[in-house]
């Protein structure tokens, strides 16, 4: 990656540190090869991020103008068609390049670059993948192989599988499956997952539920859920007219949860009902599925997902309390007003109620 020196650059030889033994430096306008990767190291002028190129010398890199570089890619990006940038990436069945979900958000950079790191979270809904690098617990019912991709596309979004780079790539995932190999749901598992949740009560979990429940049959299950105080539930609530009265969909219906949902309508077209937090543009996403290969899924499920990626994001940059209402307001904050959305074509968060 090329950047251009803005101001005199001393050139660090072997780490990042001001102390670092320095025999050159760079005037401004000079041009600079980099890895394109932040390294950490001393803080100088409030700033601890350096540059190294491949000869092993570190770069200040508030001495370049590499945070402007990237927000212009970020600007460009946002603002192009999502439909179009998964073609350019996904030719023929085959993927040609690495898909980022990152760098199609329209969100601050600062809060990308975090990547969800150390945030724990649970995917709850169909096993994922034997062979993928997520936290599995132990199961009282055998599963040989899922029976559904819907548990390996979430992930995808959320942190990324196969060439695809999904938002929240430092988070730990951990595996939440409640279906059996035939793909039903099964009461041994969703105990399994409240015991794991038993076990890891020291670890705070932002909990994807991209589904619906029958609300008289999981209302004690999702209370259960509801009553660890290092857990926060983020649920799917429906798309369009789904969200225009109540909400229909358990547990997104629920107070203790944020529920999502998906729009192909502006706001002069739709009225969401007050107890929707959050809405996503109805996009096609490419996701990576169990036979290694990939697809689209779309609907209010991916958009749940993204919001918990979001969530993993917020609540690992800025100062935010682990709780619900905190969380809630962070994302409200970071969403673009309804009536100021103009097009439905980007990946951005939206509050439906401005």
């Amino acid at each position: 990656m090329k950047v251009i020196v803005t101001k005199y650059l001393n050139v660090r030889v072997g780490a990042p540190s001001v102390n670092a033994p320095n025999y050159q430096y760079l005037a401004p306008g000079s041009e600079l090869e980099v890895i394109d990767k932040i390294v950490e190291g001393d803080f100088y002028e409030d700033d601890n991020r350096w540059l190294k190129d491949e000869a092993g010398n570190y770069y200040w890199i508030g001495g370049t103008n590499y945070d402007e570089l990237k927000k212009k890619n970020q600007k460009e990006l946002g603002n192009k068609k999502v439909k179009r940038y998964l073609a350019d990436c996904y030719v023929n069945n085959t993927l040609v390049k690495e898909v980022n979900y990152a760098d199609l958000l329209s969100i601050d950079r600062n809060i990308i670059e975090g990547e969800g790191k150390k945030m724990n979270i649970g995917i709850l809904d169909h096993p994922l993948s034997k062979d993928l690098p997520f936290n599995v617990f132990d199961r009282s019912v055998e599963i040989e192989y899922p029976a559904s991709n819907h548990g390996n596309g979430m992930a995808t979004l959320i942190a990324g599988l196969g060439k695809i780079k999904g938002i929240a790539t430092k988070a730990i995932v951990h595996e939440l499956p409640i279906y059996d190999r035939f793909g039903l749901r099964s009461s041994e598992l969703l105990k399994d997952v409240i015991r794991y949740l038993e076990g890891n009560t020291l670890k705070n979990f932002v909990i994807n539920v991209s589904q619906s429940f029958n609300k008289e049959d999981y209302t004690d299950f999702f209370k259960q859920l509801n009553s660890f105080p290092n857990v926060i539930l983020i649920a799917s609530a429906g798309t369009d007219n789904e969200l225009t009265t109540e909400i229909s969909q358990f547990p997104a219906s629920e107070k203790e949860v944020i529920s999502v949902g998906s729009v192909t309508k502006l706001k002069n077209e739709l009225n969401i009902c007050p107890e929707v937090d959050i809405i996503l543009p109805e996009l096609d996403y490419l996701v990576y599925k169990i036979d290694q290969t990939y697809d689209t899924v779309n609907g209010d499920s991916s958009a749940c997902a993204i919001v918990t990626a979001m969530s993993a994001l917020l609540l690992s940059t800025t100062e935010i309390r682990f709780e619900l209402k905190s969380l809630k307001k962070a994302l409200i904050d970071v969403s673009k007003p309804y009536s100021q959305t103009n097009n439905l074509d980007t990946i951005q968060l939206i509050n439906p109620h401005s």
